[in-house]
């Protein structure tokens, strides 16, 4: 699939999961139940008033569980959608997800919500890079419900992981 758009990526994945820097794909993904398993990506060892050693042996094997269960899913899902909120550019993106589709299957997609200054709505751009959609979005409105309503409205999981 070339010159992915919106509704290309549309429909139902095994799994979708959020990439970044920051919480709020993963967030909103929970929200809206399309959340089914936190992997590395969604956690960091920080304790308010505690060295980090005291919980790094802890957190080292939270972490290594959620490797080991990033990779079997990656490795045995027919469909996958990676949710990325942030700064990317196009060739930064086709290097994700070469990498990312390398351990998929099946079908590997990127919806990219690129973060931008002086804009006030949400702008579909056309990177022409297979399997990646990316939206342009106002960078000082990284909560708006219209947004995430706007990027996530007809995604959906196929039960293939459920428990």
């Amino acid at each position: 699939m070339t010159n992915v758009k919106l509704v290309d990526v549309k429909g139902a994945y095994d799994v979708i999961i959020s990439l970044g820097n920051w919480c709020g794909p993963s967030v909103n993904l929970r929200e809206r139940q399309l959340r089914r398993f936190s992997f590395p990506l969604d956690d960091f060892p920080v304790l308010p008033h505690q060295d980090w050693t005291q919980t790094y042996a802890s957190y080292k094997e939270k972490m290594n569980v959620r490797i080991r269960r990033f990779y079997e899913v990656l490795n045995n899902s027919r469909a996958v959608l990676f949710i990325r909120w942030g700064e990317v550019n196009p060739p930064e993106a086709a290097l994700l997800h070469a990498v990312l589709s390398s351990f998929v299957p099946g079908t590997c997609n990127i919806l990219v919500l690129q973060t931008m200054h002086d804009i006030q709505d949400v702008r579909e751009l056309d990177w022409g890079i297979d399997g990646i959609c990316t939206l342009q979005v106002p960078i000082d409105r990284p909560n708006d419900e219209f947004i995430w309503n706007q990027a996530m409205e007809g995604l959906s999981l196929t039960g293939y992981w459920k428990g």
